[in-house]
C-alpha cells in the first residue's frame, strides 16, 4: 500500500510539472513568432485589407513633398563647391542635379494634376488600386523596413563600401519579399552588384565607395582610386 501511494504521488508530481511547463511555454512572448507575423500577416492568418477611398488632401501634400525635396536637391548641387579632382564628364554633382529636377518636374506634374481632381470632383476620390491578395496582405512593417533600409544603405555606403553595402542590401530585400531560396537571392545580389561596379566603375568611369576593400580593390588592380 505505501508503495502504491508513493507511486501514485510521484505520477502526480510529474504531471503537474508537465503541465505547469507547458503553460509557461505557451504564455512565454514569442518574439521570433511575432516579427515573423508583423512581416508576413497571411502566416498569421490577418485579413486581406480592402481598397479604401483616397484622400486627394493627403495626395497633395506627399506630393508638394517630392517638389519640395526634389528643390533641395537641386539647391544643394548647384551650391556644391567645385571639385579639385574630375574622374568623369558629368562631375559628382551631376546626377543629383537630374535626380532633383526630375522630382521637382514630377512633383509639380502630380500636384496639378491632384488640384484639378479636387476643383473637379472633391477631396476624397474612388479607391484606386486593388485589394490584397489573400495569401499575401500588405504589411506597414515591412513597408517601413524597406524605407530605413534605403537610408541605412546610404549611411552605410561610404564606411562599408559599395560591393558590401549593395550585396547586403540585396539579399536582404529579396529575403522581405520571400523571393525563391537563398541560394537564389544570394547569387541574384552578387551577379547584379558585380554588374552595377563593372557598368559604373569600367564602363562610365564613375568611381564608386570602396570603403574596407580599398586595400584589396587596389592590389588587384580593379581600381585605382582610395
Amino acid at each position: 500500500m505505501a508503495a502504491s501511494a508513493a507511486m501514485r504521488y510521484l505520477a502526480s508530481k510529474t504531471v503537474s510539472r508537465s503541465a505547469h511547463q507547458q503553460v509557461d511555454h505557451t504564455e512565454s512572448p514569442d518574439i521570433a513568432g511575432g516579427l515573423h507575423a508583423l512581416l508576413y500577416p497571411a502566416a498569421s492568418g490577418a485579413p486581406a485589407r480592402k481598397a479604401s477611398p483616397m484622400s486627394r488632401r493627403t495626395d497633395l501634400a506627399g506630393s508638394l513633398l517630392i517638389t519640395l525635396f526634389g528643390a533641395v536637391v537641386v539647391i544643394i548641387a548647384l551650391r556644391a563647391p567645385a571639385p579639385t579632382l574630375v574622374y568623369d564628364a558629368i562631375g559628382p554633382m551631376g546626377f543629383p542635379l537630374v535626380l532633383g529636377s526630375g522630382l521637382v518636374l514630377l512633383g509639380l506634374l502630380q500636384s496639378g494634376r491632384t488640384a484639378l481632381a479636387i476643383r473637379s470632383s472633391g477631396l476624397v476620390g474612388a479607391a484606386e488600386g486593388t485589394e490584397d491578395e489573400a495569401e499575401h496582405p500588405a504589411s506597414s512593417v515591412r513597408g517601413l523596413m524597406f524605407m530605413v533600409g534605403s537610408f541605412a544603405y546610404i549611411l552605410l555606403l561610404e564606411p562599408v563600401g559599395y560591393l558590401i553595402a549593395t550585396f547586403v542590401a540585396l539579399v536582404t530585400a529579396l529575403t522581405a519579399m520571400h523571393y525563391r531560396g537563398r541560394f537564389e537571392r544570394v547569387i541574384l545580389s552578387l551577379v547584379a552588384t558585380v554588374l552595377g561596379f563593372v557598368v559604373f566603375v569600367e564602363g562610365l568611369g564613375v568611381p564608386l565607395p570602396n570603403g574596407v576593400l580599398t586595400d584589396l580593390l587596389l592590389h588587384l588592380g580593379l581600381v585605382d582610386y582610395r
